[in-house]
């Protein structure tokens, strides 16, 4: 779905402008990889022989021997690839984040960022306890058993090379696998709704890769190395697999009725509009909305992008934006929300605002009255009820004006701070005005018609 989405970066960019960054960052990289590799390449049979030294569980000039030289060959350019790989690391990570970021959403850039610093240190750590402790150890448990039995042993020095560095290899992709999984449950990506998707991808991408790099002579260990990685990585889920995302304002399954009995998740955006607007930090929504605060969405791209990752996460169906009517938000945004299946609106407070010159105490009940009359996923016949009920549930106006043919303010009237006006077109109903009459509010009119 995602792919889907227009970011606020997005550019219209040729498929062939996108190859030719890939390609001029992948030579840099390849240039890299080769230059460590030609000094690996010198170096490579002092590491050996040193390696070798520890590795063996024997004299090495008694017992090791080179039966196959292709595979030795072949083993030599394996640790030049994985040492060449590991210097490389840096550049590497750098020229993924540059080509990437521009088309991930905050919470996946902050995942990609966080893989590409925890993976190569864990791996490290990993890697150089297993060469360097835990495969001699093995091998001289394995090479104590073959003697006790008086058996002469020798062992191929290019095959115990093989079976270490392949295991280097497995134990990286595994701790890359383990370290996506923990950073997306950490950034809120993994969650009881995406965890399937990522199963899919992360053990099908590392077992597929772990089954190919597997060489004969590991045929036997194969399935079980196989099974341990796929436990492995299933542990990584398990805290992030029944949750239903991080920091929701809205829980699962919370919502309001529309007038079909569907279920409507509605998400109010404090849209600040850069300081024009009156901030709503102290309002509490009714329940069964969630909430989002954003200082301009017209003007900040990060804010944008935000707010699209929040609606797609929480699986939003409808977004008010405070400020304004959400006509002026840039056409990335709405096209992305559209593809999300999500209504766009607006409560058009700063308007409201503008028709106050002075301080009042009834500004949170102006922004009650604008969502009591919103029709959609509400009925047009219950507007007056639910302003009824917002009325009486907040501080007493002297004043209620409302206008029966336009539910607009006349242009250019300026609220006195003890006056509120009910929008929406239409009379005010008999209940209005009894709780008026209770309490001592005038109700006025601005059509011709007079008092209503």
């Amino acid at each position: 779905m995602t792919s889907s989405l227009r970011l606020s970066r997005d550019r219209d960019t040729s498929v062939q402008a996108h190859l030719d960054e890939f390609a001029a960052r992948g030579g840099l990289v390849l240039f890299a990889l080769v230059i460590t590799a030609v000094f690996w390449w010198w170096n490579a049979d002092v590491i050996i022989a040193w390696y070798l030294s520890r590795l063996s569980p024997c004299d090495v000039d008694s017992c090791l021997r080179v039966f196959d030289p292709i595979q030795w060959i072949t083993t030599r350019w394996m640790l030049i690839m994985l040492l060449s790989l590991l210097m490389t690391m840096p550049i590497l990570a750098w020229q993924m984040v540059a080509f990437s970021s521009p088309g991930l959403l905050p919470k996946e850039r902050l995942w990609f960022r966080r893989i590409l610093l925890y993976m190569p240190i864990f791996a490290g750590l990993v890697i150089v306890l297993t060469l360097l402790y835990g495969l001699p150890a093995l091998f001289a448990w394995g090479h104590e058993m073959n003697t006790s039995h008086s058996l002469v042993t020798r062992y191929d020095a290019s095959e115990l090379l093989l079976i270490a560095f392949t295991l280097a290899w497995i134990e990286g992709l595994l701790v890359l696998a383990i370290c996506a999984v923990l950073a997306g449950g950490i950034s809120g990506l993994v969650t009881t709704y995406t965890v399937g998707w990522w199963r899919i991808r992360v053990h099908g991408f590392a077992l597929g890769l772990m089954w190919l790099m597997l060489p004969e002579s590991l045929a036997g260990v194969r399935i079980t190395i196989l099974i341990f990685s796929a436990l492995c990585i299933e542990a990584s889920f398990a805290p992030f697999a029944h949750r239903h995302g991080l920091r929701m304002s809205l829980e699962s399954g919370r919502g309001i009725l529309d007038s079909e009995g569907g279920l409507r998740r509605i998400c109010i955006v404090d849209c600040r509009c850069a300081g024009a607007c009156p901030s709503l930090a102290g309002w509490t929504p009714p329940g069964g909305i969630g909430s989002h605060s954003s200082g301009g969405l017209c003007l900040s791209h990060q804010e944008r992008d935000e707010l699209l990752e929040r609606v797609r996460d929480e699986r939003f169906s409808d977004v008010l934006i405070s400020g304004c009517d959400s006509s002026p938000l840039p056409f990335q945004l709405r096209d992305s929300l559209a593809i999300l299946g999500t209504r766009l609106s607006g409560l058009n407070l700063l308007e409201s605002s503008a028709v106050r010159s002075q301080s009042s105490p009834h500004e949170t009940l102006d922004l009650q009255l604008a969502l009591a009359s919103l029709v959609d996923p509400w009925t047009k016949s219950s507007i007056r009820a639910r302003q009824l009920a917002v009325l009486s549930a907040h501080r007493r106006p002297s004043r209620i004006l409302h206008c029966e043919a336009t539910g607009e303010l006349p242009w250019g009237y300026q609220l006195r701070p003890d006056e509120v006006f009910l929008p929406a077109p239409g009379k005010v109903g008999s209940g209005i005005m009894s709780y008026a009459a209770e309490s001592g509010i005038t109700v006025t009119n601005f059509d011709s018609a007079g008092t209503g």
